[in-house]
């Protein structure tokens, strides 16, 4: 039972909802932008990406 809970606070994963349906990746490498993961893991294959530029 400790052992989970340590596990379960160690972890990382991301939760997304997106027109009503969750999506959850366990394992992220940093890198991945949003829009990669909505076309990798993800129905939405079509997603363009906006003006590419970071906003400070």
């Amino acid at each position: 039972m400790e052992e989970e809970k340590e596990r379960e606070k160690n972890s990382s994963s991301l939760v997304f909802a997106v027109n009503g349906q969750r999506f959850e990746l366990s394992s992220v490498i940093s890198s991945t932008t949003v829009l990669e993961f909505l076309r990798t893991h993800t129905p939405f294959k079509s997603v363009k990406l906006g003006c590419g530029e970071e906003i400070l």
